[in-house]
């Protein structure tokens, strides 16, 4: 079964707001619901806004199952650019870098 969210307001900015979808989705998730996020409604995303619903989401499900369970449709060039952003910032948080890697090996 497939979970619809739609988003209502034109700006979406507030990170508590984006808390609040991110608890909405891993609840769907829970019960092996796919997502399906219409953003048609939607013409600008804060990264602040986008981090907290998409770059956490990442960091808690992995980016693998994120992109199994989710479905983004309806969604401007701009928006898409600040989900991406979002997911690759949440990436660079669990990937190791160059000094980490040097460190283990010596």
């Amino acid at each position: 079964m497939t979970k619809i969210i739609e988003f209502d307001t034109a700006h979406l900015v507030s990170t508590a707001t984006g808390v609040e979808y991110r608890e909405l989705i891993i609840q769907s998730m829970l019960f092996d619901e796919k997502v399906e996020l219409n953003l048609a409604n939607v013409t600008f995303m804060s990264e602040s806004f986008s981090y907290e619903l998409f770059g956490v989401l990442a960091l808690q499900v992995g980016q693998h199952e994120l992109a199994d369970s989710i479905h983004i449709v309806e969604a401007s060039s701009s928006v898409l650019a600040s989900i991406v952003t979002a997911i690759k910032r949440a990436s660079w948080w669990t990937t190791p870098k160059k000094e980490e890697c040097r460190s283990e090996h010596l």
